[in-house]
């Protein structure tokens, strides 16, 4: 069971279950989503009670995951690029 945490305590008493195989399978992205679901409501809630509106929430959500979607491909791309250059040494 992986908790938050934050410099002031827990922030989420969401237990996240694990992948039910280590390998890919179908409906692996539906149970991630199932096992986040908790823990994201719980985000959004504590946004909104800061007083940030729903939609405002969902866009920045939106955009944080798309970058951090992005980063991740273009740091697989960065680095197949470099294995074929250092491999060519």
């Amino acid at each position: 069971m992986v908790r938050l945490r934050s410099r002031q305590g827990l922030l989420s008493k969401a237990p996240f279950a694990s992948p039910r195989n280590p390998d890919q399978y179908p409906d692996r992205d539906i149970d991630c989503q199932i096992s986040i679901d908790e823990a994201f409501r719980e985000l959004g809630d504590n946004i909104a009670a800061a007083g940030w509106g729903a939609e405002e929430i969902a866009r920045a959500l939106y955009e944080l995951t798309d970058n951090h979607l992005t980063s991740l491909r273009e740091n697989e791309t960065l680095e197949g690029l470099f294995l074929n250059i250092t491999s060519g040494l």
